[in-house]
């Protein structure tokens, strides 16, 4: 349709100030039939189309799931919470937390993953290996995403490490990479050992990979290796592990058991100095409460790449075709203080190794 043309006289009849009203009023004429001319009102076919707001990642509920306490997963799960915010969601806005801690007392888990499934969350996040299990035989099909664990294959939590198979995917921190990595450092720091310990959690199949690895290693270095059984996180339990290892003639050990409270940390070095025992821990809780040294997973930066999976679920991924991740950065850290007090120089390329040391 042509656009409408409307002329407008040079000159109209009348006073001077009447022409430039009845002008100035033909003239707002002219704009409003331009305005409501069909040219105008069909939209253009080859311009841009109007700008639209991004959308925002819809609500998003996450079950929390742990052996330990809330308090002795804060830290990491505070990554985890941060790098979700990168990715959209936002604790208080359009993400909420169910949170259920067993408190050390794995008897308690069964119940309280029975109760997590039942809230519906989209997502369970569950720390240590007991927790995984309970929530995944809770009879659910929620996914279950897991921020570190021995050997998730092992314990039949997932079918392989490239293509889990079922609805557990996560992170993990193999037996087989970590334990006789520990080992290798603890005999280049103390030089002297021979009989090492390696405290393990009792009934845990996932440690086997880990405690032929680290066979393997120590050999050829005249190293025997010991294997001492944790029957729980207790402090009786630890007592009765260093009393094993002392009784077997360990001189010095690889803590490869996690507390799961700082009060088990704080016992856990206080029976390696009461016993004189040199020893390096997988954790760094013993550590800050005395012990000697640590190698540690970054698991700061698991937590955060475990909450990367959380986001790929949410997008609608399947955890099932999410291979499990490996960590990739590991921290040395040294206690001179408690080196000093045991009357241990380390040697200069442990401390150059060193991430961290404790004056």
């Amino acid at each position: 349709m042509s656009r409408p043309v409307i002329r407008v006289p040079d000159r109209l009849p009348g006073r001077a100030c009447g022409c430039l009203l009845l002008r100035g009023l033909l003239l707002v004429g002219v704009l409003w039939a331009l305005t409501l001319s069909p040219v105008n009102a069909q939209p253009s076919s080859s311009g841009p189309a109007p700008a639209q707001l991004p959308a925002l990642p819809r609500t998003a509920r996450i079950g929390v799931l742990t052996l330990g306490t809330l308090d002795a997963l804060q830290p990491g799960l505070g990554y985890f919470v941060q790098r979700l915010a990168e990715h959209g969601y936002v604790e208080g806005q359009n993400l909420t937390f169910e949170r259920r801690a067993a408190e050390g007392d794995a008897t308690q888990l069964a119940a309280l993953a029975g109760d997590l499934v039942a809230q519906s969350p989209d997502v369970i996040f569950a720390a240590f290996t007991p927790a995984v299990l309970a929530a995944k035989q809770a009879k659910g099909t929620i996914p279950i995403v897991i921020p570190f664990g021995g050997d998730p294959v092992g314990t039949g939590l997932v079918e392989s490490f490239e293509h889990p198979g079922t609805n557990v995917t996560g992170m993990s921190d193999p037996s087989a990479q970590v334990m006789p990595s520990l080992v290798r450092v603890f005999s280049q720091a103390m030089p002297g050992v021979h009989r090492v310990a390696i405290f393990t959690p009792a009934g845990n199949p996932a440690i086997e990979p880990g405690l032929q690895a680290s066979r393997a290693l120590a050999a050829p270095m005249g190293i025997q290796i010991l294997r001492v059984d944790v029957a729980g996180p207790t402090n009786d339990a630890l007592d009765a592990a260093f009393d094993t290892a002392a009784a077997q003639g360990a001189d010095g050990f690889v803590f490869y058991f996690t507390p799961t409270t700082p009060a088990l940390d704080r016992h856990a070095a206080e029976a390696a100095a009461q016993r004189h025992l040199p020893g390096i821990y997988e954790t760094r809780g013993s550590v800050d409460a005395g012990g000697l040294m640590s190698q540690t997973v970054d698991y700061n930066a698991s937590f955060a790449r475990t909450a990367d999976y959380v986001n790929r679920i949410l997008d609608g991924a399947d955890p099932a075709d999410m291979a499990i991740g490996v960590p990739e950065q590991f921290n040395l850290i040294v206690n001179l203080k408690a080196a000093t007090t045991q009357g241990i120089t380390f040697p200069p390329d442990i401390l150059a190794q060193a991430t961290e040391v404790i004056q």
